[in-house]
């Protein structure tokens, strides 16, 4: 199913104060994360965390708790930019302009002979760095760093290409996964051939209304968002089917195409077994607020057990967020938020104790004023997300059987797409279900800045606790 976007820079808009402080602490969760895994590649983020925490003033509420709060921090991510390996900024560019000459000089060859040309470097993280492969129209290279273990990543990639997962649903990409080995002059395994994505917009991008998602998605209405999460429930099951699991199942790691399908990336870090040898191969990373109750307080997640379950969680959590303006299912306004702000480095509380605002009543936590009813939605799919939020820590493991299958998402979604759903008269790209006397979405879609100030300070475990 298909609806037949360069991505905001958010780093200026949050040291500009353009955007909203639920959006500044989504990109502090992303720079956070890269902080942690690899202080020197992350400096240059460290140190925009130090001017993110200083920019934070601005968001100061005039009540002593609110302020103490903020104080608290802007603590943290300052220690975190101090830990940080180096602070200049120019000598990282330097160094990595360098290493970046030297590499593209190289000659590597694929696990079956071929030659491969490394071209410009498309972007660079925590675990390596991807390049276009001139020879090789279509195909990008994952370079590892010199830190990885490269035994170990090596049989991790070569039980990925065994198990034969196909990269192509009804000849659309749904996942990057890799095509061949690559070994440098030496012989020495250094990464992965995989395909190439023609989008570099981002979940996170389609489900937040913004004026990026306005220009480079114009077309995008309500039902193209509803066309969006049934192709992610559909890429979801089709990985299933081959016996694979995903683990790492966030918004950072999908990209959308402008026809709403959707694609699948990092997909070194799914959770599979090879099929050949028997191995195990863990997905050992995770973002707190993707994941299910039975994963959350779970360490650097090296003996987790990532299960097609927890998968399922976190695909109704997008799902959620898609369909309800970007709003968290967990998130809200906290009025009890000095006990609840701290916790430790791999946890979210409220996951962890299933407090859900929209499926019942949460003492200390109210839905924020701008997120949409949750009566927007039909019974049919409020009843699977019911499924999935309502439980609390007695209650988690013997819930985790009923969490709604792929297939019951893609069923619910399309007939929620065929309902006789009408268009709102103020803003064509607004539908709603017929049974509402008044479209929900136009008083939610662009709150006021006062609604938006009011919930600033909710789940800051969110920031705070990325640690994976």
């Amino acid at each position: 199913m298909s609806n037949k976007n360069h991505a905001p820079n958010e780093k200026k808009q949050a040291l500009e104060g353009e955007i909203s402080f639920e959006e500044t602490r989504e990109y502090l969760s992303q720079l956070l994360k890269r902080v942690y895994s690899d202080h020197d590649v992350a400096t240059d983020d460290a140190i925009a965390l130090a001017s993110l925490a200083t920019s934070l003033d601005k968001f100061l509420a005039s009540s002593e708790t609110e302020r103490q709060s903020a104080l608290t921090l802007k603590n943290e991510l300052s220690q975190i930019a101090c830990n940080s390996n180096r602070s200049n900024r120019e000598k990282i560019k330097s160094n990595s302009q360098n290493r970046t000459e030297s590499i593209t000089e190289k000659t590597f060859y694929t696990n079956d002979g071929r030659v491969v040309y490394l071209g410009t470097m498309l972007g660079s993280g925590g675990e390596g760095a991807v390049y276009k492969v001139p020879n090789m129209p279509g195909k990008v290279v994952k370079v590892f760093k010199s830190t990885t273990d490269f035994a170990y990543m090596e049989r991790k990639i070569e039980a990925l290409i065994n198990n034969q997962i196909p990269s192509k649903l009804d000849h659309v990409l749904i996942n990057t996964i890799p095509e061949s080995l690559l070994y440098d002059e030496d012989d020495h395994f250094v990464g992965y051939i995989m395909p190439g994505i023609t989008t570099r917009f981002k979940l996170y991008d389609v489900s937040r209304d913004s004026a990026d998602r306005k220009k480079y998605f114009p077309e995008l209405d309500y039902k193209g968002l509803i066309i969006i999460a049934y192709n992610l429930a559909e890429a979801v099951s089709y990985i299933h089917e081959h016996e694979v699991v995903i683990g790492d199942l966030n918004p950072n790691n999908i990209v959308v195409n402008p026809d709403g399908t959707v694609c699948l990336i990092d997909t070194d870090s799914y959770d599979i077994v090879d099929k050949t040898t028997n191995e195990h191969f863990p997905c050992a990373v995770g973002l707190p607020e993707m994941l299910a109750p039975e994963l959350q307080n779970a360490g650097y997640l090296k003996n987790t057990c990532f299960t097609r379950e927890t998968d399922l969680f976190s695909l109704a959590i997008l799902i959620f967020r898609l369909l309800m303006n970007n709003a968290n299912p967990f998130g809200g306004v906290r009025s009890d938020l000095v006990s609840r702000a701290v916790s430790d480095a791999y946890t979210n509380v409220e996951i962890m104790n299933g407090e859900s605002p929209y499926i019942k009543k949460i003492g200390g936590l109210t839905v924020p004023d701008w997120a949409p009813p949750f009566s927007i939605l039909p019974e049919y799919i409020q009843d699977l997300f019911v499924r999935v939020f309502d439980y609390n820590q007695e209650t988690y493991l013997e819930k985790i059987k009923e969490r709604p299958t792929t297939k019951e998402w893609m069923d619910a979604l399309m007939r929620f797409y065929n309902e006789p759903l009408k268009q709102c008269e103020k803003n064509h790209f607004h539908w709603y279900r017929k049974e509402l006397d008044q479209c929900p979405l136009c008083a939610k879609e662009n709150p006021p800045k006062s609604a938006k100030k009011k919930g600033i300070f909710e789940n800051l475990s969110e920031i705070i606790t990325i640690g994976i």
